[in-house]
């Protein structure tokens, strides 16, 4: 039995030819497409990451999560970690940063600029 998540029926070639070539509902639905598979390729991307971390900490590094870096919607979609130590000042110092950075692209024969205006419409959240 198989626990992976499904991309379903909603972005099957035939929702796409039935939203139309370079109709915006069909960029949207791209744009929707990217997430869901940014959803499903991250949690894969966090696994490896993590058990990337923890064979450096074994090595003496104190890599931790990088809290600043999650929920940020202007950041790609990724996992970053933090090795900090104060210096001899007392000052906060990232002696390593390790971070994971997943570019996912959906696009359904649109124009750049299209995409482009759908992708910025659906960022400030404006209706389709």
């Amino acid at each position: 039995m198989t626990t992976d998540k499904r991309i379903g029926d909603r972005f099957s070639a035939r929702e796409f030819a039935r939203l139309g070539v370079d109709s915006e509902a069909a960029a949207i639905l791209a744009l929707e497409l990217e997430q869901a598979v940014g959803e499903q390729i991250f949690v894969k991307l966090k696994e490896a990451a993590e058990s990337i971390v923890r064979q450096l900490n074994e090595q003496g590094h104190a890599l931790a999560l990088d809290e600043e870096q999650i929920g940020d919607p202007l950041l790609p979609i990724g996992i970053s970690f933090r090795d900090e130590a104060a210096d001899a000042s007392g000052v906060a110092r990232c002696k390593l940063r390790l971070a994971f950075d997943l570019t996912v692209s959906a696009g359904y024969a649109h124009l750049s600029d299209d995409l482009e205006d759908a992708r910025e419409r659906m960022s400030r959240g404006a209706p389709s």
